[in-house]
C-alpha cells in the first residue's frame, strides 16, 4: 500500500508584527499516511494541531519542509508549493477539510450548501439535491432548517452542516479538526459510523480529537506531537 501523503521536516512560524514576536508552533514534523488509513493527531492545546491541518489545506502556507500528495489529477506533487489554481481544484474534487467552524457565503441556504459541494464535482441537479437531503437526514438535521441561513444556527447545527457538506463528495483524502467538538454523543455516532463508511470506500483520513475514546478502533495510526513520532496500532 503506497503512501498518499507525506509530511517532510514542516514547520511553521507566525510573526506578530505589532508585539514584535516570532511564534513556532510547529516545527520539524514528519509523518506519512498510506492511502485508506486514518491517522489521528494527539497533543497538548496549543502544541500545533490545526496548524498542521491548515497546512496541508494550504490555509497556511508553510514556512519549511514539504508536503508531498500523491494526487490522481497531477500525480506527486507538494501541496506547501503548488500553484493556486491546482490547490483550488485538489480541494474541490480530492481534498475535503471539516473543522468546528463554519465560515459560508452569507444567502445561502443549508440545502443549498451540500447540493453545491455536489454540482461543483459534475453532480446533476436532480441527483445531487435527493444525495443532499439524504445525508441531512442522516445528520439529523431538521428539515425546518434545510431552507434557513446557517448563521442562524447553533453551534452542533452548524458543526454536522460543516461534515455534510464535506463528505457527501466522498472525498480522496478528508482532513478532520476537531470534527466532534459541539455534538452530542448521538451525532458523534453518526459521525463514528461515516468516518467508518469513508474509510471501507477508500478515503483516507488525518483527524484531531480531544475525545480519544472516539478514535479508538478508527485509526490506524497515531502522531504525538510531543514525542514527533507516529504509532502504529
Amino acid at each position: 500500500m503506497e503512501n498518499l501523503l507525506e509530511v517532510k521536516n514542516l514547520s511553521k512560524t507566525f510573526i506578530t508584527h505589532h508585539l514584535d514576536k516570532v511564534y513556532t508552533p510547529v516545527k520539524d514534523i514528519s509523518f506519512s499516511v498510506k492511502e485508506g488509513n486514518f491517522l489521528g493527531i494527539v497533543g497538548k492545546s496549543g502544541s500545533g494541531k490545526s496548524t498542521i491541518i491548515k497546512c496541508i489545506y494550504r490555509t497556511y502556507l508553510t514556512t519549511e519542509g514539504e508536503i508531498n500528495y500523491n494526487s490522481n489529477e497531477f500525480g506527486l506533487v507538494d501541496l506547501s508549493k503548488l500553484e493556486e489554481r491546482k490547490v483550488v481544484y485538489l480541494r474541490k474534487h480530492e481534498i475535503g477539510y471539516v473543522s468546528q467552524f463554519l465560515n459560508v457565503m452569507p444567502r445561502t441556504t443549508c440545502l443549498e450548501l451540500v447540493t453545491n459541494s455536489l454540482l461543483e464535482v459534475g453532480e446533476k441537479e436532480d441527483k445531487a439535491i435527493e444525495i443532499a437531503k439524504d445525508t441531512l437526514r442522516f445528520f439529523d438535521m431538521p428539515e425546518s432548517l434545510w431552507n434557513s441561513y446557517p448563521n442562524t444556527f447553533s453551534g452542533g447545527e452548524k458543526l454536522r452542516l460543516n461534515i455534510s457538506t464535506a463528505v457527501v463528495r466522498n472525498p480522496r483524502l478528508l482532513l478532520l479538526d476537531e470534527p466532534t467538538a459541539s455534538l452530542d454523543n448521538e451525532s458523534k455516532l453518526k459521525v463514528r459510523e461515516t468516518i467508518e463508511k469513508l474509510k471501507n470506500n477508500g478515503t483516507t483520513l488525518i483527524g484531531i480529537f480531544h475525545d480519544l475514546e472516539f478514535m479508538d478502533g478508527l485509526t490506524d495510526s497515531i502522531f504525538d506531537m510531543q514525542k514527533n513520532e507516529v504509532k502504529y496500532l
